[in-house]
């Protein structure tokens, strides 16, 4: 059988930062990539009601989301799944994927919920600058307009659906 030391400890070594809140929303366990991921300690999140400017959910254009998963979750007891972005404790946004699960006693009545956050940041700026590539592969360097790259790939992608479709060109 685990011990409880063991179960927080797992939880700590996770990638995803791992939030656990009671009834109310206040923080009740704040795991190391909680930590990594927002850019506030533990300490500084425990006790504290999640509602606090530390999770603020975002929505794209940096406004506080209507429909807080993590608050949702709370009401009704259902988990939820939403890409959102956070303001990080320095201030910038990131993008997460937050799913949220209730936390229910023996009679089924809501106690709590868990947050898991998924940093995406990163994959966000892989796929900025491989878009950035991509029209660095296809533009001219001197005019600015497509090359011949760009109509060799809208050519055959053009052909393509011609064949996807049961067409010819011919």
């Amino acid at each position: 059988r685990m011990k409880l030391k063991q179960f927080w400890d797992i939880l700590d070594k996770l990638y995803e930062g791992v939030i656990f809140v009671d009834a109310a929303g206040r923080v009740n366990y704040w795991n190391r990539s909680a930590s990594r991921i927002t850019g506030f300690t533990a300490a500084e999140a425990r006790g504290r009601y999640c509602c606090e400017d530390m999770l603020n959910h975002l929505d794209f254009m940096g406004h506080e989301f209507a429909n807080c998963p993590l608050r949702q979750t709370l009401c009704d007891g259902q988990p939820r799944e939403a890409q959102l972005f956070l303001r990080h404790k320095a201030g910038h946004r990131l993008s997460v994927n937050a799913r949220t699960h209730p936390l229910t006693d023996e009679e089924g009545r809501v106690v709590g919920a868990v947050e898991i956050l998924q940093d995406r940041t990163r994959r966000s700026e892989i796929l900025s600058d491989l878009e950035e590539r991509r029209g660095e592969i296809y533009t001219d360097l001197i005019t600015g307009s497509g090359n011949r790259s760009l109509a060799e790939a809208t050519l055959a992608s053009r052909l393509k659906d011609l064949g996807d479709h049961g067409l010819s060109c011919g």
